[in-house]
């Protein structure tokens, strides 16, 4: 189960882009069974996707996201692990 601030936030951008209210979508959500997930919306949720976490989503990998679980998964696996901070004595 990906992250859950992870997943909230891909759930807000999924819903941003579809229409689809928020507290409907669940890791299951999909183009299949959400109004709204078209093509289209699915464009914007990948690409709101890559801005929001700095990862770069493959077109390859794209045919490959099919739920929000999904999507979230990938950007767990994938998105850039935040620096360390550096201690007072700089390393």
């Amino acid at each position: 189960m990906p992250d859950s601030v992870i997943l909230d936030r891909v759930r807000a951008l999924v819903s941003y882009y579809s229409g689809a209210a928020e507290e409907g979508l669940s890791t299951d959500s999909s183009p299949k069974n959400t109004a709204g997930w078209d093509s289209v919306a699915n464009l914007g949720i990948m690409s709101a996707v890559e801005d929001e976490f700095g990862v770069t989503v493959a077109t390859r990998d794209v045919i490959k996201l099919r739920t929000l679980g999904d999507i979230a998964a990938y950007v767990e696996a994938n998105a850039n692990p935040l620096p360390a901070a550096k201690s007072a004595s700089g390393t």
